[in-house]
């Protein structure tokens, strides 16, 4: 049955699907609990790191490319069959690997499947929100992709309290039940939303003025475009600068700040809360003055936090809350403002598939963020300064580059202008 309805019908609908894009988005951020199994999995199956933290990566690493299939899915069978396609996999991950004794049937299950299917799941909502909300795309993006960045927020506790209860393999097995269950209830609700879509009483921009004007493009002409290149670059500088702050936030907040395990914790959820209310907040800036204006401030304010963060001494507990937040956010709002930004500069038709190879930037930060960070600390005898030195010049190049986006867009523009 074609679930493609008129204009009118989708304003009525629009903000719950956006709610059950979030609500399916919440699931899929339950990846980022995943050191709450760690442990328990090492303790149950005498496993090392290594093994628990391949089935991680595995996951981490498909999951931009199953972005990609995604949105060609989404092309030829409409959203409401991915997403019930999507909790199967993202649900069955969990549910497989309460059945894993072994680390290749950890790998297979959690990772492989689980990996596929947070992919195709998240295209899907992103795609989506981004066509419901032309008017708004910013501000959609970052809602839809702030239930991803608070996903570990809500499900740490609750798999927290199941390993305690139940043991680690009835907590994969609850979990993925939940996941399964919740994620199907949310596909019921998607509908197919045309490329067309216009909310009632809202007028795009048709002059060809603005920066933000796409003409539609697939993924094979956007590819073509130097354009892809740059915007890329930008995603991939400020992902792994915020990345590299991300993933070691405990050990820099025990060993450079000299905070204790628990106080360490909290940092991190500092980060979380920045992360999540950065999707929303500079998704939103985003759409009220321009997108091409609001990631160069974001990116600065970044590396200023960095280059502070470069400074802090033993005991500089505020200062280090106070900028770890800003660089949780900094990294939230890539996250929220970019699904937006492709959308608008490669048009709507084709953006969950643009998206995919935009978020192969992703990929490309998740290695070399954490990997640089490290190294850097190792070659600076544990001092972590020439690491946000770093990240604070990755998060300035990406400013040069944007203003490099605009000059091109710029031309882009005026050709396109001239054409019409």
């Amino acid at each position: 049955m074609n679930t493609t309805l008129n204009h009118s019908s989708i304003d009525s609908k629009r903000w719950f699907i956006l709610c059950m894009c979030i609500l399916a988005n919440l699931c899929l951020g339950a990846e980022y609990a995943w050191s709450v199994y760690a442990g328990p999995l090492q303790a149950q199956f005498g496993w090392d790191v290594s093994v628990t933290s391949t089935a991680f990566a595995f996951s981490g690493a498909l999951s931009p490319i199953t972005v990609i299939a995604g949105g060609k899915l989404q092309d030829t069978l409409g959203a409401k069959k991915v997403l019930f396609l999507g909790a199967f996999l993202w649900g069955g991950a969990s549910i497989l690997a309460s059945m894993a004794s072994t680390p290749m049937q950890l790998y297979l299950g959690y990772g492989v499947i689980g990996g596929c299917g947070a992919g195709i799941t998240y295209s899907c909502t992103i795609a989506s929100a981004t066509r419901l909300f032309p008017d708004r795309r910013g501000f959609a993006a970052g809602l839809a992709t702030a239930g991803y960045g608070g996903g570990a927020l809500v499900f740490s506790p609750i798999i927290q309290h199941l390993i305690s209860s139940y043991g680690v393999s009835k907590a994969f097995l609850t979990a993925g039940s939940i996941y399964l269950i919740v994620i199907l209830i949310t596909s019921f609700a998607m509908i197919n939303v045309p490329a067309t879509y216009q909310p009632v009483g809202w007028t795009p921009v048709t002059d060809g003025k603005s920066l933000e004007f796409g003409v539609d493009k697939n993924w094979r002409q956007m590819l073509r475009d130097p354009l892809f290149y740059l915007l890329l670059g930008v995603f991939t500088c400020g992902l792994t600068s915020g990345l590299l702050v991300v993933s070691s936030a405990s050990s820099i907040a025990q060993t450079a700040v000299g905070l204790s395990a628990a106080m360490a914790a909290t940092a991190v959820s500092a980060i979380s809360l920045g992360n999540l209310s950065g999707r929303i907040i500079w998704g939103a800036l985003s759409d009220k003055f321009g997108r091409y204006k609001v990631i160069p401030v974001m990116y600065a304010i970044s590396a200023v936090s960095m280059f502070i963060l470069a400074t802090v001494t033993m005991g500089d507990f505020v200062q280090f809350f106070i900028c770890t937040m800003i660089a949780g956010m900094g990294y939230g709002g890539i996250m929220g403002v970019y699904p937006a930004l492709t959308a608008d500069n490669f048009g709507i038709t084709n953006n969950g598939t643009n998206y995919g190879f935009m978020f192969l930037g992703f990929s490309a930060a998740t290695y070399l963020g954490p990997i640089m960070g490290s190294n850097l600390v190792i070659a600076n005898d544990g001092s972590y300064a020439y690491s946000f030195i770093f990240s604070a010049g990755l998060n300035l190049f990406g400013v040069v580059l944007m203003f490099l986006i605009i000059q091109l867009r710029k031309k882009q523009v005026t050709v396109h202008t001239e054409t019409t």
